[in-house]
């Protein structure tokens, strides 16, 4: 949102009631060319900002079906993953190093709960951390948890 921001900013829109079909088109361009992005990376922003169009619909910021005219690049099936695999060797070897010289640094920690777990760094980075009773009432232990929660889209 703070590439739309900053466009409207350059562009002197103080109300997004003058936002078009063509000026949504103006926008798409100018992101890619600002930031020089892949597919996948313009794809998510614009959405990001169709979901923020349908939004400004419903409180009459913005004409109605506005968000019909922002239009996302299609993806080839190859396109929608990364390609970049850690392989057991690598992580062997990182691990390892992290081991000798980074005992239990936020990176040696995040790596081995990534590697061990098969969890998505996404879900690594929601992870909470408390601190719960144990059976003695004068004793804590540490424990990480994920919870999966909802938010409410527009």
């Amino acid at each position: 949102m703070d590439y739309f921001q900053r466009w409207c900013d350059e562009q002197d829109i103080e109300n997004l009631n003058v936002l078009s079909g063509r000026r949504m088109h103006q926008y798409r361009l100018w992101r890619r060319e600002v930031g020089n992005l892949s597919n996948v990376s313009l794809k998510t922003q614009m959405d990001t900002i169709r979901v923020f169009i349908r939004f400004c619909e419903r409180i009459d910021a913005v004409r109605n079906n506005l968000c019909e005219s922002v239009v996302s690049p299609s993806l080839s099936p190859n396109e929608d993953h990364k390609k970049t695999i850690l392989t057991n060797e690598e992580a062997t070897k990182i691990l390892n190093r992290l081991e000798r010289f980074q005992y239990a640094s936020f990176q040696h920690t995040l790596l081995l709960l990534l590697w061990r777990t098969g969890i998505r760094l996404g879900a690594a980075r929601g992870l909470a951390y408390r601190t719960t009773m144990t059976t003695s009432p004068n004793q804590t232990a540490p424990q990480a948890g994920a919870r999966h929660t909802t938010q409410e889209c527009f």
